[in-house]
């Protein structure tokens, strides 16, 4: 394992040192020679062993170190990503809300523009019946004036009337007078000379005029009455 290969590297540089210390004193003999100088090359070779472990473990720590790094930043880039797609989904809901509320405003618009529609159709159909009525008042004003001025023109004949048939009323009494003045008398004239048949034909004429008068005068209160 690592710590078994780091334990005899250190064992080896301690070695080597003794070795290069005790190494005069044991003579010249070959076999002892040959045999340390193995040795001496082993832990050699464990001390560079060492040395590479060491490096290798410090660009390991390094390696780890830009690793941890490297995942942060990946932690924060995918926060950064979860950020970026909630706002995109976010954007996206506010563009769907819009769309819709869109589609609303436009929809009421048409509707809107439906019902001005129909509103100028009852605006225009309500203006010709108003035309139409003052029409309507116009000519009842215009008739309300004649049916005024007959009327009056009825008042002062009915009037006329009056008067004129009080006066044949007036001069009927005395022709009735004068005829029965006439009947009274014996003789077949009356006393100022005037004869029977003049006085009976003026009688007759102003009963027939009195009739006629009556009947004209009732006309004339029935159509101020209608």
């Amino acid at each position: 394992s690592a710590s078994t290969a780091i334990d005899i590297a250190d064992t080896a540089e301690s070695t080597v040192d003794l070795t290069a210390c005790t190494s005069d004193d044991d003579g010249d003999d070959p076999a002892i020679t040959n045999k340390e100088t193995r040795v001496v090359q082993a832990l050699r070779e464990a001390v560079t062993a060492k040395e590479r472990y060491n490096r290798l473990n410090a660009e390991y720590e390094k390696s780890l170190a830009k690793l941890d790094a490297a995942e942060r930043r990946v932690v924060a880039a995918q926060r950064e990503a979860q950020e970026a797609k909630k706002n995109e989904d976010s954007r996206t809901g506010h563009m769907r809300d819009a769309v819709h509320r869109y589609k609303t405003l436009e929809t009421k618009h048409s509707l809107t523009l439906a019902q001005m529609a129909s509103l100028e159709e009852e605006t225009e159909f309500a203006k010709r019946e108003v035309r139409l009525a003052e029409c309507k008042v116009k000519n009842t004003r215009q008739r309300l004036a004649l049916m005024n001025a007959n009327y009056n023109s009825l008042l002062k004949d009915h009037d006329a009337s009056k008067e004129r048939v009080k006066s044949l009323e007036d001069e009927l009494t005395v022709v009735m007078e004068l005829v029965d003045e006439y009947e009274s008398a014996e003789s077949s004239n009356s006393p100022d000379g005037m004869p029977r048949k003049v006085l009976m034909e003026d009688k007759e004429k102003l009963a027939k005029e009195n009739v006629e008068m009556k009947a004209f005068c009732e006309e004339m209160l029935q159509l101020i009455e209608d």
